[in-house]
């Protein structure tokens, strides 16, 4: 847990504490249930609403970058909301999928109406990931005007810490890739926080 709260890799962990590299990813994978089990808790004691994060096992690798074809298809896509007790992720319904070009247009009113169709007013963000192990970032609120602003820095460095984190494992198998992003979602949260408390915290209400 020591290892797992500094963030060091399953293979760096099993080489420091001597025990195989597959036990060490099945304790890691069962920890990543466990805060995703957690974060949904802390979001619907915050909001008072339930939030669909289905375990998203979608075709979605997880390399990120900016740089994206415009003919490049899209794999998958999740939403970013910021809540007052933090930043929050979600796998969004695959009509999102079909219709995010239209948050490219240059056509604001085609964006507004986009984020009313398809329910993201009240997101952030949204993320799409394309082939090649790339994502890129849809900011939504800059075009929805019904909305009082947000504190943009939190998206923002959310987006940053999330790309350069998920960079070093040089890909994520898709069964896992939504917990990489919700774990990823937790360390950002509690990033001033003591991670290994945090953690043993949530063991000791949901133990492996």
């Amino acid at each position: 847990m020591r290892c797992y709260a500094l963030d060091f890799t399953a293979t760096k962990a099993a080489q420091l504490t001597r025990i195989s590299v597959r036990s060490v990813n099945t304790i890691y994978l069962k920890m990543r249930q466990r805060i995703k089990e957690n974060n949904e808790i802390l979001y619907q004691n915050a909001t008072g609403e339930y939030l669909d994060m289905h375990s998203g096992l979608t075709k979605i690798p997880a390399m990120p970058s900016e740089s994206i074809e415009n003919n490049a298809s899209l794999l998958g896509a999740y939403g970013i909301l910021k809540r007052q007790n933090g930043i929050f992720t979600a796998v969004l319904p695959s009509q999102v999928e079909s219709a995010i070009k239209l948050l490219e247009a240059d056509n604001d009113t085609s964006k507004e109406d986009a984020i009313k169709q398809l329910g993201l007013s009240g997101y952030e963000a949204l993320v799409g990931v394309y082939p090649g192990m790339r994502m890129k970032l849809y900011r939504l609120h800059s075009v929805d005007n019904n909305r009082a602003q947000p504190n943009e820095n939190d998206t923002e460095s959310f987006w940053a810490y999330t790309k350069q984190r998920l960079a070093k494992f040089n890909g994520i198998p898709m069964q896992t890739f939504f917990l990489h992003l919700k774990e990823t979602e937790f360390r950002f949260n509690h990033r001033y926080d003591d991670l290994y408390d945090e953690l043993l915290k949530i063991l000791r209400a949901n133990p492996l």
